[in-house]
């Protein structure tokens, strides 16, 4: 396989997922959150995402919205 091609089946992959999600409400980038939220610390999730902390931030402040949760404390 070469590059053009896995670039291509990655936007497949990442298409369908989110057309997946989009009746639940959920973005990708949030169910990546919900998938690994148990087993990393939110402080290193942007890192292991390859995001900002300010991205990770909207994500879960969007989860948070989503779910009618607050903030945690």
């Amino acid at each position: 396989m070469n590059l053009v091609q896995l670039k291509r089946a990655d936007h497949a992959l990442t298409t369908a997922l989110e057309g997946a999600l989009e009746p639940m409400g959920v973005t990708l980038a949030q169910a990546n959150v919900l998938l690994f939220v148990d087993r990393y610390p939110l402080t290193t999730m942007p890192r292991l995402a390859a995001v900002t902390p300010q991205a990770m931030h909207r994500t879960v402040g969007g989860l948070q919205q989503h779910s009618g949760a607050g903030p945690h404390r």
